[in-house]
């Protein structure tokens, strides 16, 4: 029983003085540039599919991207959480109904794409290893869509395009600054 605002157990992952937009757009601009890197380093220019940690690495820069969008409409955190969780399905539609389609716009098959991400992602079988096949959209579209949602996201957010003159944030000279 919580007798006292000491008893409730403080999460600063759901503190919105510590956990604003950019910063979890910073984290996306990161997470998409390692994706970049450890596919550059591992990937094989052979196959149409990325290896596992690359797919991961795309999947957890567009959960951070919609996250940004949904934190800078002023979506509660402890929403996120709970609704949301790490559930890219989920975390677009919720964009979709703040407006990120008048940022950004995805076809039926970017959506398709996240869908298909989506159902190994959220499982978190990108993270540990289970026997059996497994079905992965294919890197190229897949690190398309994420660079457009994230690149849409970074404009849209003020001040953001400050992550731009990072060293992740080379990746987006297309974006301007």
């Amino acid at each position: 029983m919580i007798t006292s605002p000491r008893d409730i157990k403080y999460d600063p992952h759901l503190d919105p003085e510590r956990v604003g937009a950019i910063g979890v757009a910073r984290y996306a601009v990161e997470f998409f540039a390692a994706g970049e890197a450890a596919d550059d380093a591992i990937g094989s220019e052979y196959l149409d599919v990325a290896p596992t940690s690359v797919t991961f690495l795309m999947g957890r820069s567009l959960e951070l991207a919609l996250k940004a969008f949904l934190i800078h409409k002023e979506i509660p955190l402890d929403f996120l959480k709970r609704d949301v969780g790490h559930n890219l399905e989920r975390a677009l539609t919720r964009a979709e109904s703040a407006g990120l389609s008048s940022i950004v716009t995805l076809t039926d098959q970017d959506r398709s794409i996240i869908i298909m991400l989506n159902a190994s992602y959220s499982k978190k079988d990108l993270e540990y290893f289970i026997r059996g096949a497994a079905t992965y959209p294919l890197y190229r579209p897949l690190q398309s869509v994420c660079k457009r949602v994230l690149e849409a996201i970074i404009n849209e957010i003020p001040d953001a395009r400050i992550l731009l003159r990072s060293r992740a944030g080379r990746i987006f000279e297309s974006v301007q600054t």
